[in-house]
């Protein structure tokens, strides 16, 4: 089961490396939700998969000095990390980053709320942030001061 998580993490930053350097600043949204939905998909997929191959192995080829292969005390082994702690801090990471964001959102919204399904309701927050949670768009004071903008 650990294993699975892994390889599910490795091809979800991979998978989210990609999306970052390429697709991020694209203006089409409709592509971006459709390459993270089906990203993630497949990094849940991806590791159920079983491939078999067949290779031919090379003549073994004899050492001229014995002595230089006993290198296991200065070899760092991957195995021995302990996997499971190291996904449960980047857990706790990912998990505070999102309650960061979560509190600053909510912290805008005390007392200017309005529920209306049909409008969003725009905010405007100090700074140069701009991003939208639920159905309110914060805008940042900075951005709405050019009138290119603000229109």
């Amino acid at each position: 089961m650990i294993n699975y998580l892994f390889e599910v993490s490795i091809g979800l930053a991979g998978f989210y490396g990609f999306y970052r350097l390429v697709l991020h600043s694209e203006k089409l949204l409709s592509i971006n939700r459709v390459y993270l939905l089906v990203t993630s998909a497949l990094a849940l997929v991806i590791p159920l998969l079983t491939f078999t191959y067949q290779s031919v192995a090379p003549a073994p080829v004899t050492p001229l000095n014995p002595e230089l292969l006993n290198t296991s005390q200065a070899v760092f082994s991957l195995l021995s990390l302990p996997w499971g702690s190291v996904y449960l801090v980047g857990l706790v990471l990912a998990f505070l980053a999102f309650a960061i964001r979560l509190f600053k959102a909510t912290r805008h919204l005390k007392g200017i709320f309005k529920y209306n399904r049909n409008q969003p309701a725009i905010v405007e927050i100090p700074g140069n942030e701009d991003y939208s949670f639920f159905n309110t768009i914060f805008i940042g004071k900075n951005l709405t001061q050019e009138a290119k903008i603000r229109d």
